[in-house]
């Protein structure tokens, strides 16, 4: 850990953002922590877990693990996976867009995981990660990666996980101005966040 801390002053003296990436269960000391701008938390490739590599609940542990271990939450990037593997022999692989293209003609809401057997995440489960980290105060997300995504010309140079995401980080920002703006008048209902779901494709 000296190493990292030396390099982090010698990169911020040159005004340069410091980020690291960890696996889940990699900790580090709180002033290492403290000393770097954003920690990439790869939550995906657990092939313990027979629900799939980046099952939500074994994510939340992860990133709660990192937090009990002295991260702030909002230094966390979330990791989400454009590929998924299978859950018996976890060594095969498919990317999402393959996964998409062997779905054809199914529409993104009806591509749901699994398929023979590989688990992924599917645009409900991208939309679930997003409202996830938007309510625990994460620093936001990452994919890994954008060149195993679906592209689709009608999306603006993404693809549709990314694009999914962006949805639906949109909603949930369109949601809590309502709610700001309904509590600062002092009447009116609350817009829920839970219940954006226009992040859909």
């Amino acid at each position: 850990e000296t190493f990292l801390k030396e390099a982090v002053e010698v990169l911020h003296s040159h005004g340069l953002l410091v980020s690291i990436a960890l696996r889940p269960g990699m900790h580090l000391s709180k002033d290492v922590y403290d000393g770097l701008d954003r920690i990439h938390l790869m939550t995906y490739d657990m092939v313990q877990h027979s629900q799939g590599h980046a099952y939500i609940p074994a994510v939340v542990r992860a990133v709660r693990g990192l937090m009990e271990s002295g991260c702030p939450s909002d230094k966390i990037v979330l990791g989400i996976p454009a590929y998924g593997r299978h859950v018996q022999m976890p060594g095969q692989v498919k990317t999402f867009a393959e996964i998409v293209d062997e779905l054809q003609p199914k529409t993104v809401k009806e591509i749901q995981s699994p398929w023979q057997q590989h688990a992924f995440d599917d645009s409900l489960t991208v939309r679930k990660k997003v409202l996830y980290a938007t309510r625990d105060k994460l620093a936001g997300i990452f994919f890994w990666e954008l060149g195993q995504d679906k592209q689709r010309d009608d999306l603006r140079g993404g693809g549709i996980l990314l694009e999914t995401a962006f949805r639906q980080f949109q909603a949930l920002e369109s949601a809590s101005r309502h709610s700001t703006r309904s509590t600062g008048t002092g009447g009116g209902q609350s817009a829920s966040a839970g219940g954006a779901t226009s992040g859909e494709l």
